[in-house]
């Protein structure tokens, strides 16, 4: 019995920097406990193991993980049918495979995760065009990460972290969700470890030869995601440093690929060709910023108030004339005074939220230190600051001229003040609320990570160009930009990406706290042991999901919270309702169907419902409202068009419709469910949708 358990004794050895240490200890304990029970292959076996071939067994351990992470990632993986966001490439995809372009039948162009559409299109030919070939993309470039992951991990803390690292990265659920989702944000997490990893490399080893590496990604990462506005900005990131290349040849290439971005990313390729794709009375209507703007309600109110403008005025002459004084002050460098201009600045139109986050970053990148402090204009400037602070506070508090342009404010309160100040750019709706509600464990981890590593910059025990800055600053830098960019919800899956780089950050913490203790004399094990154990307990570790991840009730989320199961891609039962129609339908038959996925499985779609103030409406409705997008069908888009559609025609009419799960039901849905629920025909598998089969008698009950 106790040589069949070895191999178990063998794999604790390999996730052990002391393994030969460990080997050898449980090797005698168990032989005096069992002697004779060992045979002499074994014997060798643990004195092989004796000699510190440390660098073989942590890449045993990365291939375990790796299969470990392959198994679950393709258990069960053409089980059920595709969700809303896979429709959508997919059907792009078939676009692809049938014409050579992503485009439309009545004009446009889908280009949203373009490379990743045609990556997945080569697939297709070879493998087929069906739901499991099509998530083998996203697999791949899930996969492709881990190297990258654990290059990036050694760099802060050596082998044991990458290890580390990957054996998290390998098994987390979102992680594991995310790579079996037919979407493009697999791909574009894979390119910015990569950048973030060559980054890394730029500046902490001063190597210009990569530098190349970066435009290359940043250029690819355009056609990925429209999030790839992320790693263009961080083009400029180096210049903060030692930059070891020509500067102004760096930044020429830095602009021209930004500006191809900003162009490629606000284009409408989706109605480009179209001719009034919506209703002349909704053109009046339509149009969101790309950028989120603050709102400045106290700046744009005080005006109104003499006394408050007043001293209003005595506050902002006093920081110009401080500036004034610090630009000519030849003790302070200009990185500082530019750092401080922008403080004072944005003191005076009330963004604290940039104030918090420019002082992290200055302070994280060495831009800003303790010893700055015996500059005597510094200090004053801190004060200006702290005053300008108290000034915003008692003009929310006791005035109510604001209140009327903040929305849903009923009464004035101090937490309401604050966040007026505090909430731009708004991470707290893009990123904080997000991860907060659906893995409050892992965000815990990773504020008090982000606290302590900002400990260690003031402390000096960390230098200012060091991997873990370089990372914590990019870190730092893509979320402050996520609070910046408008975004159509706010959800976890927009900063997915950055989900390794908060593994990674954690782990150095955990590694950095254990190290401190200078007695552990195994500390290397512990620190994996107490990392793996520390994720284990957090909400993006259920080891009942991974074993029943190809369950229905895991596949579409029926016992999870909202935030939860959007946390891990909502998915729901498009398949069997089309199925059943398919079944039981005549040709003549007229289809409604209000979930557009549904379409991909039907024979036919004769009409989509979309109601016209939905936020879908203008993306997905052409010909001035009159056919969807997708489908081509005819768009009906109130609920009297169907009531109107049932009373005029002579054919059963099969509607696909969401069941009394749906939670977003205003009174006039409730009103219609109702007078149609009595034609209920099947529910689907997730409870989630109803067919209804409303015979032709109705319209003559009607």
């Amino acid at each position: 019995m106790f040589e069949r358990k070895l191999p178990i004794y063998y794999v604790t050895a390999t996730i052990s920097k002391s393994s030969s240490t460990i080997v050898r200890s449980g090797y005698e304990i168990v032989t005096r406990l069992v002697p004779g029970h060992f045979s002499l292959k074994h014997r060798v076996f643990v004195q092989a193991l004796n000699s510190d071939n440390e660098k073989y067994l942590i890449y045993i351990a990365l291939v375990f993980f790796i299969i470990l992470g392959m198994y679950f990632r393709f258990l069960g993986i053409d089980n059920w049918c595709l969700a809303v966001d896979e429709f959508f490439t997919a059907s792009s995809v078939s676009r692809i495979l049938e014409y050579g372009i992503p485009r439309f039948e009545h004009g446009g162009f889908y280009v949203r995760g373009l490379f990743f559409q045609y990556f997945e299109a080569s697939l297709s030919l070879i493998f087929g065009f069906d739901e499991a070939t099509l998530r083998y993309g996203s697999i791949f470039f899930n996969l492709l990460t881990i190297p990258g992951l654990y290059f990036l991990g050694r760099s802060l803390g050596g082998r044991w972290l990458g290890l580390t690292a990957v054996g998290i990265f390998s098994i987390s659920l979102v992680e594991i969700e995310m790579s079996r989702y037919i979407r493009m944000y697999t791909a574009f997490q894979c390119l910015f470890v990569w950048y973030v990893l060559i980054q890394v490399k730029v500046i902490t080893e001063k190597d210009g030869t990569k530098i190349k590496w970066l435009y290359i990604i940043a250029l690819c990462s355009i056609f990925v995601h429209e999030g790839a506005i992320f790693p263009v900005l961080l083009l400029f990131l180096p210049l903060l440093f030692e930059f070891p290349g020509e500067k102004k040849r760096h930044i020429f290439i830095s602009l021209a690929i930004l500006i191809v971005t900003y162009f490629y990313l606000t284009f409408d390729f989706r109605h480009f060709g179209t001719i009034d794709h919506l209703p002349q009375d909704y053109q009046k209507i339509i149009g969101v910023s790309k950028i989120l703007l603050p709102n400045l309600y106290f700046v744009n109110t005080i005006i109104e108030t003499k006394g408050w403008l007043l001293a209003y005025g005595v506050i902002l002459l006093t920081n110009i004339f401080l500036l004034y004084r610090i630009w000519h002050d030849t003790g302070i460098k200009n990185s500082k005074k530019y750092i401080l201009t922008l403080l004072l600045m944005f003191g005076m139109i009330q963004m604290f939220g940039a104030i918090l986050l420019l002082l992290f970053g200055s302070l994280i990148s060495d831009k800003v230190n303790r010893k700055d402090l015996g500059n005597r204009r510094v200090r004053i400037a801190i004060g200006c600051l702290g005053l300008t602070l108290s000034f915003w506070i008692l003009y929310g508090i006791f005035t109510d001229l604001w209140v009327q342009h903040y929305p849903y404010l009923f009464e004035i309160s101090e937490k309401k003040v604050l966040v007026v100040l505090f909430k731009y750019p708004n991470i707290f709706d893009t990123f904080i609320f997000p991860w907060r509600s659906a893995t409050p464990s892992i965000f815990t981890g990773l504020f008090f990570s982000l606290l302590y590593i900002l400990l260690l910059r003031v402390t000096k025990k960390e230098s200012g160009d060091s991997p873990l800055c370089v990372i914590t600053l990019s870190f730092i830098s893509c979320i402050s930009l996520l609070g910046i960019i408008a975004t159509a919800y706010s959800r976890t899956r927009y900063s997915f990406f950055l989900y390794p780089v908060v593994i990674v950050l954690i782990l150095f913490v955990i590694q950095s706290i254990i190290n401190r203790f200078k007695k552990l004399k195994y500390h290397p094990s512990l620190f994996f042991f107490l990392s793996i154990f520390f994720f284990m307990m957090t909400d993006d570790y259920d080891l009942n999901h991974l074993m029943n991840i190809s369950s229905p009730e895991i596949n579409f989320r029926m016992d999870y919270a909202l935030d939860k199961a959007d946390h891990f891609m909502v998915r729901r039962d498009f398949e069997s309702p089309a199925r059943f129609i398919n079944d039981n339908c005549k040709n003549s038959d007229i289809i409604i169907i209000k979930p557009i996925p549904c379409s991909f499985y039907l024979k036919k779609t004769d009409y989509v419902f979309l109601p016209y103030g939905s936020l879908e409406f203008p993306n997905l409705s052409i010909q001035k409202g009159t056919k969807e997008l997708w489908t081509s069908a005819k768009l009906l888009s109130k609920f009297d068009d169907i009531q109107e559609l049932v009373q005029n025609t002579q054919e059963t009419v099969w509607l696909i419709d969401y069941s009394e799960k749906f939670p977003w039901k205003d009174d006039v849905q409730e009103e219609f469910y109702k007078n149609f629920l009595k034609f209920k025909a099947y529910t689907s598998v997730d409870g989630f949708f109803n067919v209804l089969k409303i015979p032709t008698a109705y319209s003559r009950k009607i």
